[in-house]
Formats: structure tokens, C-alpha cells, sequence
């Protein structure tokens, strides 16, 4: 993709800037926008139109870019002290490489990530191996995930919920990262839960949750 110019708000000031995308910072615009929910369900149609050179509907994922690049409260060398600490170590280039190879499609966009991993270099330390090892508890749990997160996978919650006997899964349709935040429906299975923690909630909001509407391009040109 050759690279073009989208106008865009700054979130943090009353000006507009103009913002240069290519084809790898498209896909991290296409990430981030899995954590906002109002984004997921126009993400296959901003994405056939940009294909097809309607670019101007990029607009919404160039602000939210913008929101992460620009935001000041945000600190790298605080987020890569925790990450790069608690991550498992040991993993080789060789490794890396062969995971990534089983997506060709985004092959090409991860691939040198290895050579630029700042936790090869952060000084640091590592966090010992019984940080990592699986937890259980018989306590009452509450498990909340997104169909669509693009960072803590629905899999991974059902599975770290196997380990806690009184634990409740939920995982709500149409959502990218940070259920609680995104849908009322999950706040208010949190709140029935912290009421009284020794029953299983009921989520009957659950049952009017559906998947995203997905806008179907060929209707909407």
C-alpha cells in the first residue's frame, strides 16, 4: 500500500493534522481499533473501501492512533519495566519465526519485531518462574472476556478459568478488549456479582447481546 495522507482531529487539541498511513501502521490501526467496540463492526467495510481507495473513511481509526501516539499520561519505559519483567523468557529467534510463519498474511508485519524487542535490552531482570506458573483458587471467581480481543483472547479466559471450580465465564458477543468498559451488560453482571459473590450471577442481559453488524460494503457504495 503506497502511502497516503488522512486529515484527522488531534484528541488533545482543537486543530486538525495530517497524518501519513502506509500499510504497517494500517495494521496497527486496524489493533487498536479492536479495543474500542463502537469500531469493530466498521472495520471489514473501512477496510474493503481502503482497498478500493476510499480512503476517507480511515478517519476514525487516524484518531484514535492519534489518541495513543499523542497521549502524554502514557510512559514506554513504565509499560516495558512491567512487560518485559513478567514476560516468559527463553523464546528464540527460531521460534519466534516459525510461529509467525503460520500467518503469512501478516508475516511480513511482525516479522522483524524480533530484531526490534526492547526486552532483549531492557535491564530489568525477569520475574521468577513461579510468577508464571497456572493459578487456581476454590474462592469465587468472575472471568470477562471479548469475542474479539486482540490481546487477552476469549480462549485464554475460558481456559484460566478451568482452574478456579466456583469461577463464571462470560464472554460478551461483538466486544474487542476490556469488556467492562466497552458494554453496560458486563458492568452489570460485575456489580451483581461483587453483590454477593457466593452465587452465580445471572446475566440475562447476555441474552439480548448479539453479534456486530457488520456493514456489508457492497450495499453501502
Amino acid at each position: 500500500m503506497a502511502p497516503v495522507t488522512i486529515e484527522a482531529s488531534n484528541p488533545f487539541a482543537d486543530e486538525r493534522l495530517k497524518v501519513a498511513v502506509n500499510d504497517y501502521r494500517l495494521v496497527w490501526m486496524i489493533f487498536s481499533a479492536l479495543y474500542r467496540w463502537d469500531l469493530v463492526e466498521k472495520l471489514p467495510h473501512t477496510i474493503m473501501r481502503a482497498e478500493r481507495g476510499g480512503f476517507d473513511e480511515l478517519e476514525p481509526l487516524v484518531e484514535l492512533y492519534l489518541e495513543w501516539v499523542l497521549d502524554e499520561t502514557y510512559r514506554d519505559a513504565m509499560s516495558l519495566s512491567v512487560d518485559c519483567h513478567d514476560r516468559r523468557p527463553g523464546i528464540t529467534r527460531k521460534q519466534y519465526l516459525a510461529e509467525v510463519h503460520r500467518y503469512p498474511r501478516v508475516r511480513r508485519y511482525v516479522e522483524h519485531d524480533w530484531e526490534l524487542d526492547m526486552c532483549r535490552f531492557w535491564p530489568i531482570g525477569r520475574a521468577g518462574a513461579e510468577a508464571r506458573e497456572p493459578v487456581g483458587s476454590t474462592l469465587p471467581a468472575l472471568f470477562m472476556a471479548g469475542e474479539y480481543d486482540p490481546v487477552t483472547p476469549a480462549g485464554w479466559t475460558v481456559e484460566a478459568a478451568r482452574r478456579f471450580p466456583r469461577g463464571h465465564v462470560f464472554v460478551f458477543p461483538g466486544i474487542g478488549h476490556g469488556a467492562i468498559e466497552s458494554d453496560a451488560c458486563a458492568s452489570e453482571v460485575a456489580a451483581v456479582f461483587l453483590a454477593d459473590p457466593s452465587v452465580a450471577p445471572e446475566a440475562d442481559c447476555l441474552s439480548v447481546l448479539i453479534a456486530p453488524d457488520f456493514i456489508d460494503s457492497s450495499e453501502a457504495e
